[in-house]
């Protein structure tokens, strides 16, 4: 299987970069999620800056 990125552990959240052919994204942030409201609500939340891709409808099912 690929690697696209590279992550390590800081804390309680994952720190590190994704690089593809198309992306390349440093800073990246995978942080988990303490406010579920369900248990089909996301697990962790996924950070690039202070952008929250979660959020955003391109990462939710479906929207691709």
């Amino acid at each position: 299987m690929a690697s696209i990125g590279t992550f390590k552990k800081s804390g309680h959240e994952f720190q590190g970069e994704i690089v593809t052919l198309s992306v390349k994204a440093k800073g990246v942030r995978v942080v988990p999620e303490t406010n579920r409201t369900s248990d089909n609500a996301p697990s962790h939340r996924v950070y690039v800056g202070p952008v929250d891709y979660a959020e955003l409808s391109i990462m939710r099912s479906g929207a691709v």
